[in-house]
């Protein structure tokens, strides 16, 4: 009113009449609200604000904010991620994101497929569905993405797979079949490690390809390849132009897969066994074993990961969860599922995971067996599962647990929400194997302790990569695992402080009960001995110290005697006193008041106080020691209060009998703060032994060395009481039941009479001998030898003659046309004498067939012979069925088996 000149409306308002005296308020004055216009700004059409608006059509919500829907007048901000909103409640979907035409925004893995647009026009040509997820009628997915039409020869790929699954089952089950034509275990164990190597590699590099990484080529196309390995061929072969399947059939095929090749190797099998085996299914039924066995094993990764992929499902934009494989499934909700599709996965998936958690099983029980299945000589066990163990060295046999253990964490990582959480989760594991592998060096060929490890890094640097195209929704998250990591890292130093404070006060167990210090040259064998007596006792709680089982290092050794050591047992010999190592074990227990046991052996050397005051030069590499933080007044007083304890007196004819008392006492000296008696020497009985074990008397490493033979063979031989070998005692005749020696052979026995004797007495009548070297200072006698001998001390033949010098010649002689076994208890470990008498135990019943009085006039065995031996080797646990084919000794650890001694054993031509 009284105004001649009119003013446009400001922005945000509009008049519809000319002349009108006030502007209406767009949208009721809500500040979302303005009005625009369309301008062209450098080639394209932007929505601008604009004032003079003239009529209610210019309203809308401004740029960044949408309307709820057509019929409501209300506009909010335009916050959902996928989505542009350029104004007057215009919406427009980036690409890599779908959404139908009532405003449902979802997120999509290709952007060939999603190439954005309005809501309900998002999908390319072609695609269609919830996440445009599925090609149309007449076309198929490709790798890249897209959809393409298909033609008359897509159903090729599909043969192609299936004939190649064929023809790659068959080659393999003859790789296995044929395994004893393989001309060089070496070359097996490299093929087949650095082939498990690989394939795991690739597998890992798999489930890289799953998660949610934005990589460049090359590398994107390398680790779209490896996807195939992780099962994902449904491109690859053309499913869509071979049918329409649902997201559940197809899942459900694929996870049957693996049921349709071990059945497919079942049937090769059994076409294996008619055709080259005369239908001997029983003897070949390990091969068998050991393909669906390695089968598993190999792709234990892919298998786990193909069958919990129902479970990775991603979150969208609009707050629902997709299946990340199978885009078109709503998680864990009714909602757009009407078929229950994904809860038919869920079950199948559940159902399947039968498979991976029971081998994981199997392969536990498996590996708990081994030892002993070692141990006793179980050839079936071994022919079984062998392919099990074969790959690690001697001792690492456990580090399958480790593998496959890492293999079902690698495989359900996938399932772990939010991308930076699985790449972190994923690194950790790897970094953890490369360590494991660098810590243990599990592989039994050396050099590929190295490629393993070259691996996991190759493996960590694609992580890296990955890490930092990784799209962080959540910071809260990120920052937690931070904060937990530097909390853990600051922990850990006082845990480790508190930690070792309790071993020391002995509220936490100390990992070694008994510390054995010894010299090796003077009381290996008896330490060894002390050992296995002290282990079979189960009466101590931890383990017992012995250098050649546990020693890795020479820098940590004092320090495990100061923290991880609860008594300190020194074998007192001549030369304990003076070997530096020695001293600085005595030293540490005596600086961190170790409890320490002294065992006064034959020949023990006390040091005197001049001795003890001279250690510096008697001692000439004493740096070693200073280095390691002893001071020499410390070594003094250690020496010189190890000097004063009581000991306990080792007889030279210690039995075994004597061993366990000895044992019994240092149990019992420990709660009752010293010991200090005579260990008694009564000897166990021999009559009725049918397998002697002879030793120098004189020499208690001699006999320590037999006694130790005597418990590495009794497994193998229990099954017959009078096999079971006994320590033939000083001075005692041979049984009239005897028909096998084991003469352990040492350095100088030959020149004590007593021994001589015995092996005269061997030699006199039908008794196999198998020479046993435990000791590498044991020479075969040289003629000269002969002419000096003293025989004055030796007893006459059974016709009352006296011996000469060619008879105990020839019987020496004699003695050495056996091949001798080497077994040394001083240098050996623990793994290495087990393979060592089981190899001895088939050399005794290798003797005892060629040796039987069933031998016919030409030299030839005869049946009732060879029966005899088959009953003999089936007593002892070596074999239900004598007949055993050379894959199956191929399975057994490498030098467990060598022809010198298995290609003896023959039967009606086979080779056992």
């Amino acid at each position: 009113p009284g105004s001649w000149l009119c003013s446009p409306c400001p922005i945000g308002e509009y008049a519809d009449i000319v002349g009108s005296t006030g502007c209406e308020v767009c949208g009721g004055g809500s500040p979302l609200w303005t009005t625009m216009r369309q301008l062209e700004v450098k080639g394209e059409t932007r929505w601008v604000s604009t004032d003079g608006a003239a009529s209610r059509e210019a309203c809308g919500c401004d740029v960044g904010a949408r309307r709820i829907s057509d019929s409501e007048e209300l506009c909010v901000e335009c916050d959902i991620e996928g989505i542009d909103c350029p104004g007057m409640g215009k919406v427009v979907v980036f690409a890599g994101y779908y959404s139908p035409e009532v405003l449902d925004v979802f997120k999509c893995s290709s952007t060939l497929a999603c190439p954005g647009g309005l809501p309900g026009a998002t999908c390319a040509e072609d695609h269609v569905g919830r996440s445009c997820a599925r090609c149309a009628a007449g076309t198929t997915h490709v790798s890249s993405g897209g959809c393409m039409p298909c033609s008359e020869g897509d159903v090729v790929p599909l043969i192609l797979v299936v004939v190649g699954s064929i023809v790659a089952c068959t080659l393999l089950y003859a790789l296995f079949d044929r395994a004893e034509e393989a001309s060089s275990r070496q070359a097996k164990l490299l093929v087949g490690i650095s082939g498990g190597l690989f394939v795991s590699f690739t597998q890992q590099m798999s489930v890289i390809s799953i998660l949610d990484l934005s990589y460049t080529p090359p590398l994107a196309e390398l680790l779209r390849f490896v996807r195939l390995f992780a099962f994902d061929i449904e491109d690859l072969v053309r499913v869509g132009c071979i049918g329409f399947f649902s997201a559940a059939i197809r899942f459900t095929a694929k996870v049957t897969m693996v049921v349709v090749a071990m059945l497919l190797i079942v049937i090769v099998h059994i076409g294996f066994v008619l055709a080259r085996h005369r239908g001997l299914f029983r003897e070949r039924e390990p091969v068998l074993i050991a393909v669906l066995g390695t089968v598993a094993m190999v792709f234990y990764i892919t298998v786990t990961v193909a069958i919990i992929r129902p479970f990775q499902c991603d979150l969208n934009p609009n707050g629902k969860w997709t299946n990340h494989m199978y885009e078109e499934l709503i998680c864990w909700s009714r909602d757009g599922d009407a078929d229950n599709q994904h809860l038919l996965m869920l079950i199948v998936s559940v159902l399947a995971l039968f498979l991976p958690v029971s081998l994981l099983a199997k392969v536990v029980v498996l590996t708990r067996r081994f030892p002993a299945a070692l141990r006793h000589g179980d050839i079936e066990f071994m022919s079984s599962y062998g392919f099990v163990f074969f790959r690690f060295r001697p001792g690492a046999h456990f580090y399958v647990l480790f593998l496959m253990g890492r293999s079902l964490f690698v495989s359900l990582v996938p399932v772990v929400p939010r991308p930076f959480v699985q790449v972190f989760v994923l690194m950790c594991i790897v970094m953890l194997s490369v360590e494991a592998a660098n810590h243990i060096k599990p592989w039994r060929v050396a050099a590929l302790n190295w490629v393993d490890i070259g691996l996991g890094c190759i493996l960590n640097f694609y992580l890296l990569l990955g890490a930092f195209t990784v799209n962080v929704e959540s910071t809260d998250v990120l920052g937690w695992i931070c904060v937990s990591v530097t909390v853990f890292v600051v922990l850990l130093l006082p845990a480790i402080s508190i930690y070792a404070v309790f071993k020391r006060t002995g509220v936490i167990a100390k990992t070694y009960r008994f510390f054995l210090c010894h010299s090796k040259a003077d009381a290996g064998g008896f330490a060894r001995w002390l050992k296995m007596d002290l282990i079979a006792s189960n009466s101590i709680q931890g383990d017992v110290f012995l250098d050649c089982d546990n020693l890795e290092s020479l820098d940590s050794l004092l320090s495990i005697v100061a923290s991880e050591v609860h008594t300190l047992v020194v074998l007192g010999t001549r030369a304990v006193f003076f070997r530096l190592w020695c001293v600085g074990e005595i030293t540490a227990a005596s600086t961190n008041s170790v409890h320490g046991v002294v065992l006064e052996l034959p020949g023990m050397r006390v040091l005197d106080e001049q001795a003890i005051e001279n250690v510096d030069t008697m001692l000439p590499d004493l740096e070693l020691l200073l280095d390691h933080g002893l001071a020499v007044d410390s070594i003094r007083a250690a020496l010189a209060e190890y000097a004063a304890k009581p000991t306990v007196k080792v007889p030279l004819e210690i039995s075994a009998h004597g061993c366990e008392e000895l044992v019994g006492m240092l149990i019992d000296g420990v709660s009752q703060g010293t010991v200090c008696d005579m260990v008694g020497s009564r000897a166990p009985s021999v009559v009725d032994a049918k397998t002697l074990i002879i030793a120098d008397a004189t020499s208690l490493e001699a006999r320590a060395a037999a006694h130790v033979l005597q418990k590495c063979l009794f497994p193998h031989t229990c099954h017959d009481t009078q096999s079971i070998p006994k320590v033939l005692p000083a001075l005692c005749p041979l049984p009239q039941t005897a028909d096998a020696a084991l003469v352990v052979c040492t350095g100088g026995c030959l020149d004590g009479a007593g021994f001589l004797a015995q092996l005269l007495e061997v030699g006199d009548r039908p008794i196999m001998v198998l020479p046993v070297i435990a000791d590498a200072n044991f020479r075969v006698p040289h003629k000269d030898f002969f002419r000096d001998m003293d025989l004055s001390q030796l007893p006459p033949s059974p016709h009352g003659r006296p011996r000469c010098v060619d008879e105990v010649a020839h019987t020496i002689a004699s003695m050495f046309r056996e091949i001798a076994v080497s077994f040394s208890p001083k240098t050996s470990t623990a793994s290495v004498l087990e393979v060592t008498a089981a190899r001895t135990a088939l050399r005794l019943a290798n003797l005892r067939m060629r040796m039987s009085p069933g031998m016919t006039a030409d030299g030839t065995e005869s049946s009732s012979c060879r029966r005899q031996a088959r009953r003999e080797l089936q007593r002892g646990g070596f074999e239900e069925s004598v007949t055993v084919s050379r894959s199956m000794w191929s399975s057994w650890p490498g030098e467990l088996f060598e022809s010198d001694f298995v290609a003896d054993l023959v039967f009606d031509g086979e080779e056992t």
